[in-house]
């Protein structure tokens, strides 16, 4: 009866030991997700984010150089940020992975959560990326693009000045 209890006891404090071990490794990996920075730039170098790992801005840079009018810093300012943000899911995955493994059903629920909050930003024209040309024409390589038809009509026709036209009846009642 003795040897029941010594087992039960033995296997009691292996359990009790793989829960610390485990509570160890969700302790580093919140640790290391704690820490992660994502600082993005923009392409001339002059607007400069930084990111926590919950997607929050943690500072934002503008330079006195940045040759963007104010309408286009905010658009810039977005603009990294968001491609910071798209970081984050692949570098807390990386820290899940190296301290709880990656095919945890927490570390699996929080890499969805992060990747449908912060999904790649779209490619912005002049980009290199997948987007492909947004604007499409046709005619030759090298030709001058058509005017559009509104510019081909001319200006739309003028209207009779309101003393000009004798048959308006719009300023009076026709009811009597």
């Amino acid at each position: 009866m003795s040897g029941d209890f010594s087992a039960s006891e033995q296997r009691l404090g292996q359990w009790q030991q793989r829960i610390e071990q485990r509570a160890q490794r969700y302790e580093q990996a919140r640790e290391r997700v704690e820490r992660i920075r994502v600082i993005e730039t923009s392409r001339d170098g002059a607007i400069a984010v930084t990111v926590g790992s919950n997607g929050l801005l943690l500072d934002l840079q503008i330079s006195d150089r940045t040759p963007l009018p104010p309408s286009g810093i905010g658009a810039e300012v977005m603009g990294c940020l968001r491609r910071a943000q798209a970081k984050l899911p692949d570098l807390v995955g990386e820290a899940m992975a190296e301290t709880v493994g990656e095919d945890t059903a927490s570390a699996q629920e929080l890499l969805a959560t992060l990747r449908e909050s912060f999904p790649p930003p779209p490619v912005a024209p002049g980009e290199p990326g997948v987007g492909g040309p947004t604007t499409m024409q046709l005619g030759e390589l090298g030709e001058a693009p058509s005017p559009s038809p509104a510019a081909r009509r001319g200006p739309p026709p003028q209207r009779p000045r309101r003393d000009e036209d004798d048959d308006d009846w719009s300023d009076r009642s026709f009811l009597r």
